[in-house]
């Protein structure tokens, strides 16, 4: 698409009170500074955009007295003819004041403004005007193709880089591998991964490495602290464990010897315990035999305490539904009261409205002969559009009584619903079904027979007395225990604690031998995780080695990646380049979007290196949107040649002239 400015006017906008200016396909504004030469460029983007050339939304367009105060009343006004891919399209936007007179009060005050937009000299609103100037070409786009600067000041570093990488395209993973061998080994590992995450990947292995082979030092100090030397000599040690041994097995012999002497009396308390089990056996027996007689009483209290629960709960249930029916009554009562209230004041609508029926079926047009004259000259109409306006006066007529007919029966109908629908709920709140009172008295009279066999049962219980009477298989049980006692107090018991405290004494002083032949199976067990720590540290250093390469050549890869899309993108222009990475101090590659001028960043190269640069740009941004428009050159006097473009070309110069002058030409001089 190619887009040229072929004409613009300007009236009462920022201090240009009215300008016309015809632009050619190279067109020179000249003149002093605050002349209006950006005025121009400014009302271009306030037309298209509604912002001055320098991306501003809120800005004065409005015209100034000395004192710098506004004056009223003043329309402003932008209108331009653009020549579309040859088709000529006129756009004109006003700019009004609104004034409005208060009620009460003498003079009029400013209340707001409003735009007025025009299409080829047609009204139009406001949407159907930025959808026209939508379609010829995107905002965004008319800036960068329209301002050398824009490019470079207004975009941030992140989204030249996108429109960059947008325009020549991302370089694959496949291109950078198969540019150098030496980055292959990379291949399978980027199978699954980018080159960002990998490199996290290796680091974080590394730093898990690393802190193992900082941990595995430490092991080995503390292992070779614990190998003690020790002046033992282990085989005396074993020597007198085996003599310990021996002691011990003699004390246990003349411990078991004492221990026959104690037989005798073991098993005559062995034959006490059981006698005095079966004793017992024979006392539980006979008492459970005894209280069986109370277990019975129990068991019917427990029956009759539960039955008399339940009857208590019956009595309960009905005694709640009988409250529960006696506050729904009244609660019916006053909803019927409600429903009839409501039906008689819709029946008596009801009513009204077949009143208002009548009325209406009934009602007749009504003609008023003043209807016939007119308000303007007071002659009456004449006879042909006199009868059509009785006509007309019919229909509407006809028409307006047929609308209040229908909503006059859709309501009778809607009240004649209502009505049914009220009875039907009276019918039911009558028809509630209430509780059988005739089962409470009899539930009182079984409460109060429980409740007299309740106290019978727990009377019975009270006085129940079992027999204590010993029976003759208890008397010859305690007759024999009692000789037993007898026999075991007249033997003699043999002490045998000092022998046993004297094996516990050779016991202990074995374990402190056994534990000093320990100190050699120790030390073999230190040695060994010695040797294995050594393993594992030179194992941990090949594998970190190993990280390392790959780590180099994921850089290198970044590096290839680099010099590749740098080449690819700044291929595309003449005299612009851009670095889109920097290397960092510590070896590592950060993402940025310089641009460079003859080698020169764009922030320290002059104002004609910079516009010469934004033309270059543009040459190529214009290709890639297949896009030609107006390029506005501010400061041109500051640029003696500029690179060839097919773009129209708005050269703004500040020179000594007073006034704005306008000079068209068909050619500019290119570098």
């Amino acid at each position: 698409m190619r887009i040229e400015l072929k004409k613009i006017k300007l009236e009462n906008f920022k201090g240009i009170k009215k300008l016309e200016i015809d632009f050619s396909k190279r067109t020179d504004i000249s003149g002093q500074n605050a002349t209006g030469k950006t005025t121009i460029f400014d009302a271009f983007t306030w037309l298209l955009f509604d912002k001055d050339s320098t991306d501003r939304k809120s800005f004065g367009i409005k015209t100034l007295d000395s004192n710098n105060n506004e004056i009223h009343g003043l329309e402003h006004s932008v209108e331009c003819e653009l020549a579309v891919d040859g088709e000529i399209l006129s756009l004109r936007k006003v700019y009004k004041e609104k004034w409005t007179k208060k009620r009460g009060e003498e003079n009029e005050e400013l209340t707001g403004h409003t735009t007025d937009y025009y299409r080829d000299d047609v009204p139009v609103k406001m949407k159907e005007y930025n959808d026209t100037v939508n379609q010829i070409i995107d905002e965004n786009i008319f800036k960068l193709v329209t301002n050398p600067l824009y490019f470079n000041q207004n975009l941030h570093w992140k989204e030249r880089r996108d429109l960059l990488l947008e325009i020549s395209g991302d370089v694959s993973t496949e291109d950078i591998l198969n540019s150098k061998a030496k980055l292959k080994p990379l291949e399978k590992l980027l199978e699954k991964k980018n080159i960002e995450d990998l490199q996290k990947s290796l680091n974080h292995k590394k730093k898990m490495i690393n802190d193992e082979l900082d941990k595995i030092p430490i092991r080995i100090d503390e292992a070779m602290k614990s190998l003690e030397e020790y002046d033992i000599d282990f085989e005396a040690v074993e020597k007198e464990i085996e003599s310990k041994e021996k002691e011990i097995e003699a004390i246990e012999k003349q411990i078991n010897d004492e221990s026959q002497k104690d037989k005798e009396i073991s098993e005559l308390k062995s034959r006490k315990y059981k006698l005095e089990i079966e004793l017992n056996q024979i006392r539980h027996q006979k008492q459970l035999k005894a209280d069986e007689p109370l277990r019975e009483l129990q068991e019917a209290l427990r029956n009759k305490e539960y039955e008399i629960k339940e009857v208590k709960q019956d009595i309960k249930n009905i005694q709640s539904s009988l409250e529960r029916e006696e506050q729904n009554r009244k609660m019916n009562e006053e909803t019927i009261k409600s429903l009839n209230e409501e039906i008689k004041e819709l029946e008596k609508e009801t009513q009204e409205l077949r009143e208002e029926y009548k009325k209406i079926v009934g009602s007749e047009l009504t003609i008023d002969e003043n209807e016939f004259i007119c308000p303007t000259c007071g002659q009456s109409l004449p006879e042909d559009k006199k009868e059509e306006k009785i006509e007309e006066m019919k229909i509407n007529f006809n028409t307006e009584k047929d609308k209040k007919i229908a909503k006059i029966k859709q309501k009778g109908t809607s009240n004649n619903k209502k009505i049914e629908a009220k009875r039907e709920q009276i019918q039911k709140l009558e028809n509630v079904k209430e509780t059988d009172t005739q089962e409470l008295p009899k539930l009182n009279e079984k409460l109060d027979q429980l409740l007299e066999g309740k106290r019978k049962l727990e009377k019975h219980i009270e006085d129940f007395k079992p027999s204590t009477e010993e029976t003759e298989a208890e008397k010859k049980l305690k007759k024999s225990i009692e000789h037993l006692e007898e026999k075991i107090k007249n033997t003699q018991e043999v002490d045998t604690t000092e022998l046993k405290e004297k094996k516990k004494e050779l016991i202990r002083e074995q374990d402190q031998l056994k534990e000093k032949l320990s100190y050699r199976n120790q030390q073999k067990k230190i040695q060994e995780r010695i040797k294995e720590l050594r393993e594992q540290e030179a194992k941990l250093n090949k594998e970190y080695s190993n990280l390392e390469k790959y780590e180099n050549l994921t850089d290198e890869f970044i590096t290839t990646k680099v010099n590749i899309l740098e080449q690819k993108i700044n291929s595309r222009f003449k005299n612009t380049r851009f670095k889109l990475f920097e290397r960092q101090i510590n070896g590592g590659i950060k993402e940025t979007c310089s641009t460079l001028i003859n080698g020169v960043p764009f922030e320290d190269a002059n104002n004609a290196g910079k516009i010469q640069s934004g033309i270059d740009i543009i040459n190529v941004l214009s290709d890639y949107y297949k896009i030609q428009a107006p390029i506005f050159i501010d400061n041109r006097e500051s640029v003696n040649e500029i690179p060839e473009t097919d773009n129209q070309i708005i050269n703004l110069i500040v020179t000594t002239d007073k006034k704005l002058k306008i000079e068209n030409r068909e050619f500019e001089e290119v570098k």
